[in-house]
């Protein structure tokens, strides 16, 4: 293979790996079990929220992040929730000539 100078190294990578075996465009290490990735994201470079919802990454990517992700978003319904409740309660009180806010 003649290299050309003016080849960046993502694209030799991507020349490299090209001749390698993959199933359905995804290389899987032999050598570090679970870790695999698409040639195609070598250059797309996805964000770490794109990786973690998809089934080639989502073993291996931040697992720590997928976590806080989650519990953020369940701590978020919580949240909305109980405002919501409060604001039931609120008007409930106002109803009944009672101002809640003092």
């Amino acid at each position: 293979m003649l290299i050309k100078k003016d080849l960046s190294c993502s694209n030799f990578l991507y020349l490299c790996l090209s001749s390698i075996p993959k199933k359905g465009g995804i290389i899987q290490s032999t050598v570090l079990p679970g870790f695999q990735f698409r040639i195609t994201d070598l250059s797309k470079r996805p964000l770490p929220d794109e990786m973690i919802d998809d089934p080639v990454y989502q073993n291996f990517v931040l697992p720590g992040y997928s976590e806080a992700k989650q519990q953020a978003e369940v701590e978020k319904r919580a949240r909305q929730e109980a405002e919501q409740r409060a604001e039931r309660l609120a008007q409930k009180l106002r109803a009944l000539g009672i101002n809640p806010d003092e």
